[in-house]
Formats: structure tokens, sequence, C-alpha cells
């Protein structure tokens, strides 16, 4: 269905584009910086210094090898710190709260695409 106005195409398009740019993998300089931010404000388990280093090398190596999104990565993040869990989560608790969001977000970009192509067709 072609529809006249192609603004309206123009602007779906945009959207999917900045829909896309949220699904985009966080850097490891920003899966870092989220990772710090979140252990200063959640209790972790006892440890002394090597013992903290190694953990937190193992905690930003996790996150960067399953690409998270950075946008819903800070998310997850930030509902975790809001939550009345004083304690650091789990790797595997956090991506369950992301790969949620992911898996919406991700069905909005493809039916968002399935309009864009009928109405611009």
């Amino acid at each position: 269905m072609l529809i006249a106005d192609k603004s309206i195409h123009q602007k779906l398009k945009r959207e999917i584009e900045m829909l896309n740019d949220a699904l985009t993998p966080a850097t490891d300089d920003q899966t870092i910086i989220t990772v710090r931010k979140l252990s200063t404000h959640c209790r972790s388990p006892e440890m002394n210094e090597e013992e903290r280093a190694t953990w937190f090398v193992d905690w930003c190596v996790d996150v960067e090898e399953m690409r998270l999104p950075l946008p819903l990565l800070e998310t997850a993040a930030k509902q975790w710190r809001r939550s009345n869990n004083p304690f650091m989560p789990t790797f595997g608790q956090l991506y369950e709260m992301v790969k949620k969001e992911h898996r919406g977000l991700t069905c909005l970009v493809e039916r968002a695409v399935e309009v864009s192509e009928k109405i611009g067709a």
C-alpha cells in the first residue's frame, strides 16, 4: 500500500533507525563504566582486593561477551539499584532483565519494518 504522504514513511524510517541504535551493543568502556557504577551502589561479596579485581573483570567479560545494548544495560542496572535488594546482582539476574527488554524492542523493530515496507511499497 503506497501512501501519498511520504513524510510519514520517512518518520517511521527514522524511528526504526533510532530503535536499531538502541539495540547496538555497548562498547567495552561503556560496559565497564556501567558495571562499576552499579557495583558502587550495591554490596558485593566480602573479598580482598585481588579477589575483587578478578570478580570485577569477570563481571565485565560476561557483559561484554553477551554484547548487551547500552540503553538496556543501563536500564536494568537502574532498575536493580532502585529495587529493595541491596546486593550486587549476579550476571544471570541482570542478563534476564536485559533479555526481556531486548525481546520486546526487537519485536517492535520487526513490526515497524513490516509496516514501513507496506506503506512505502
